[in-house]
């Protein structure tokens, strides 16, 4: 299994490099979601340290125009939001995790599809 801070830097890393993977973004911006937010909880990483501009274990994604991907590290309301241990997170990014094994709330179709438009 992996830890939750190693999991949470994982995360981190594959939510810098989206941007940069002008494949993904492509199809990203097919989807149709402009404007649209992901809220991703990590419910194990309290005891982590902090990290420079928000709290270790909470993100949000917005899904901005031509595909563009931001993203912030805090807690939000999001469109959809998923809330699990950092390693499922982790795994669900990279689709080694289904969202029906963490809890989730808001639009689970919103989440389905972009994870499979995301998919490396």
């Amino acid at each position: 299994m992996v830890p939750p801070a190693t999991a949470a830097d994982g995360i981190e890393e594959f939510l810098h490099n989206l941007p940069s993977a002008v494949w993904v973004t492509r199809r990203l911006a097919e989807l149709g979601v402009e404007g649209a937010t992901i809220h991703l909880h990590a419910t194990d990483t309290s005891d982590a340290a902090p990290v420079p501009g928000g709290v270790r274990g909470e993100w949000t994604i917005t899904q901005g125009p031509g595909g563009r991907i931001e993203w912030t590290r805090g807690h939000a309301k999001g469109d959809v939001g998923v809330r699990g241990p950092a390693a499922d997170l982790f795994l669900l990014l990279y689709g080694r995790r289904s969202p029906d094994a963490l809890t989730v709330h808001g639009d689970h179709a919103l989440l389905t599809r972009w994870l499979a438009t995301a998919a490396f």
